[in-house]
C-alpha cells in the first residue's frame, strides 16, 4: 500500500517531468510556430522567448543574493488540501441515540470476540450503519464501556468488564450534571 508521501512525491515526479517536456517542446519550436500555438504575434511570442531565457540565466551582484537569502528562508508552500466528499450531519434525538448505545452494548455483550462497526451495525439490525455508530461507540469509550483496537476502517470494539456489568440506563441523573 503506497503511503501519502510516496504518492506526493510521485506526483511531484511527475509534474515535474511535464514541465520539463512542455520546456523542451518549446524550446524547439521556431517564434511562428510558438505564435501560432499561443495565439498571439510573433513579437509577443519573442517576449516570452526573452522573458523565459532571462529566467532561466543565473543572477549576480548583491541584489540577488539578497533575494536568493531571503527565498531560501521562506516557508515551504502549503500542497493544496484533497478534494474530499461533504460528510452530511445527521442530527440524532436523544432517544435514538440511547437505542443505538444500548444495541452496541447488547451487541458487545453477545461475544468475547473483536467487532468492527459495520458487525456492530448488522447485529443491532434496523439498517445501521457504521456512520450511524460513531458517536455512540465513542460516548461508550470515553466512559471506558467499550475498549477500540486498531484505526479508522480498521477499528475494532469489544466490551470492557464495567461495559458488562452497566445496566443500560444512559439518562443524566442529578448528581451527573454540571448545574448541582
Amino acid at each position: 500500500m503506497t503511503t501519502n508521501a510516496e504518492l506526493r512525491r510521485a506526483i511531484k515526479d511527475m509534474a515535474e517531468s511535464l514541465a520539463e517536456g512542455v520546456v523542451k517542446l518549446i524550446s524547439s519550436m521556431s517564434l511562428k510556430e510558438l505564435a501560432a500555438l499561443t495565439g498571439t504575434s510573433p513579437s509577443a511570442a519573442r517576449s516570452i522567448v526573452e522573458a523565459r531565457s532571462s529566467k532561466a540565466r543565473p543572477k549576480s551582484g548583491a541584489k540577488a543574493s539578497a533575494r536568493q537569502s531571503s527565498k531560501s528562508e521562506r516557508k515551504p508552500s502549503r500542497a493544496a488540501k484533497p478534494v474530499t466528499k461533504e460528510r452530511k450531519l445527521n442530527r440524532r434525538k436523544g432517544a435514538e441515540i440511547e437505542k443505538l448505545r444500548k444495541g452496541v452494548l447488547e451487541a458487545l455483550k453477545g461475544t468475547d470476540d473483536w467487532l468492527s462497526a459495520k458487525e456492530i451495525g448488522a447485529k443491532i439490525g434496523r439498517g445501521v450503519s457504521s456512520e450511524d455508530l460513531s458517536f455512540p461507540i465513542n460516548y461508550l469509550r470515553d466512559r471506558g464501556l467499550v475498549s477500540k483496537q486498531g484505526d479508522r476502517s480498521k477499528a475494532q470494539y469489544k466490551i470492557t468488564d464495567a461495559g458488562r456489568a452497566h445496566d443500560g440506563n444512559f439518562t443524566i441523573k442529578p448528581a451527573d450534571s454540571a448545574a448541582g
